[in-house]
């Protein structure tokens, strides 16, 4: 709760404090996406992943909802990105 209330005091979309180990999460809950790009400044190095979610739907009685991955190739490849998915749909199937 205590990072809520920093982000809401300051104008700025960067966090307060800058940390090498950093994920950027967001979720577009009215979207059912199929692509999204992050925008990005290349005069700031930034090299972390951003993991973004949209829109639960249901199809064909399965539930569904669009996630998206961007990382840096270099930092993470398809098997870490595979691992997460793993992980994540695990996570739903037994909550």
């Amino acid at each position: 709760m205590q990072e809520i209330e920093n982000v809401k005091r300051t104008n700025s979309l960067l966090p307060a404090v800058s940390s090498e180990n950093v994920i950027h999460f967001s979720a577009i809950p009215w979207l059912d996406f199929t692509s999204i790009s992050h925008a990005r400044s290349f005069s700031h190095p930034d090299s972390c992943p951003k993991i973004s979610f949209g829109k639960m739907t249901e199809n064909n009685g399965a539930k569904e909802m669009p996630v998206s991955i961007h990382g840096h190739h270099a930092l993470m490849d398809g098997y870490h990105v595979g691992l997460f998915i793993d992980k994540f749909q695990d996570l739903l199937n037994n909550a």
